[in-house]
């Protein structure tokens, strides 16, 4: 009985050993990714959007995650009280991809925003929104061309009242052409008298 017992354990033994084995196998090509420096990318990506490079196949992908806080910003909304103004948080956050050359070709990114529209001394309203938006430049390296999709765009604008207003919608821009389309809901409300 103890020679089974002991057989059985060395199977076990093996069993674990041959699985270990694998698994750190399949593992291996994960773990061997190698990173890449940002600043070796064209256009190099800046340190303040926390990049993380690394090859994937033949690209590189780099995920990016910012924070900030806008104070003040001029919307260029202009109402008979003023120009509106706005302050909120914004969180981006999402990948860029380049090619073999280390040139960009394409951006994708989410984000969120929580804030307030006002006109000082006038009003103002809070406001949320979430949006997503994909650039395909036509020239790698090159922002200013392509096309940028900015899709699921949902801004909530919570009137002091009570309720909520919803806009939605996408947009496409081509910086190759300058051609602009959008579509979406457009409820007719007039943001003036609302900060009014």
């Amino acid at each position: 009985m103890a020679e089974h017992r002991g057989s059985w354990v060395r199977r076990i033994g093996l069993v674990v050993t041959v699985a270990s084995t694998v698994a750190m196998a399949a593992a291996a090509p994960v773990q061997a990714r190698s990173w890449v420096d940002p600043a070796t990318l064209h256009p190099p990506i800046p340190d303040f959007v926390n990049p993380y490079c690394g090859w994937s196949g033949g690209q590189v992908i780099c995920s990016v995650d910012r924070t900030f806080t806008v104070t003040g910003s001029p919307t260029g909304i202009l109402c008979d009280g003023g120009e509106v103004l706005e302050s909120s948080d914004r969180r981006v956050f999402g990948q860029r991809f380049y090619n073999a050359d280390l040139y960009l070709t394409e951006l994708r990114f989410l984000e969120q925003i929580e804030g307030v529209l006002y006109i000082p001394g006038v009003g103002s309203v809070r406001w949320t929104g979430t949006d997503t938006g994909i650039q395909t430049l036509s020239v790698p390296g090159d922002r200013s061309t392509g096309n940028l999709v900015n899709s699921g765009a949902g801004i909530h604008l919570y009137p002091s009242e009570g309720g909520s207003i919803v806009l939605a919608g996408r947009t496409t821009e081509s910086f190759d052409t300058g051609a602009f389309f959008a579509t979406g809901s457009n409820p007719q409300f007039d943001l003036c008298a609302l900060l009014s």
